[in-house]
């Protein structure tokens, strides 16, 4: 997954299943990078502004742990929420009032 500010500057890429990479306000952690299928753990401060997440050749399934998450189309997904994105989506999630603690798993890509 790459990371980008609103802006469009890069923000962060994964790229190692032992590397935690510490962002502004956001923090990866990566739990599997086997092959076509990755799987992390990433955790939003409160109130953190959107984000560009672009997939790549991955698609993506996201399951909140902790906290809300709201996509730009101003859906709120909570604890146990989950959806899935397509490969080469780009959208533009927020955090709410409380953070967010967010397991991605992605499968698919080079």
């Amino acid at each position: 997954m790459t990371l980008h500010q609103t802006e469009g500057a890069p923000f962060a890429g994964v790229t190692t299943a032992d590397e935690r990479k510490e962002l502004e306000g956001v923090d990866l952690f990566p739990l599997l990078m086997e092959g076509a299928c990755e799987i992390f753990r990433v955790v939003w401060s409160p109130n953190h502004p959107r984000e560009a997440c672009q997939h790549g050749s991955h698609e993506e399934i996201a399951i909140v742990l902790a906290g809300t998450l709201v996509d730009e189309d101003g859906r709120t997904y909570g604890p146990w929420d989950c959806w899935r994105r397509p490969a080469e989506d780009v959208h533009h999630p927020r955090s709410g009032p409380e953070g967010a603690e967010v397991l991605i798993i992605r499968r698919g890509g080079a």
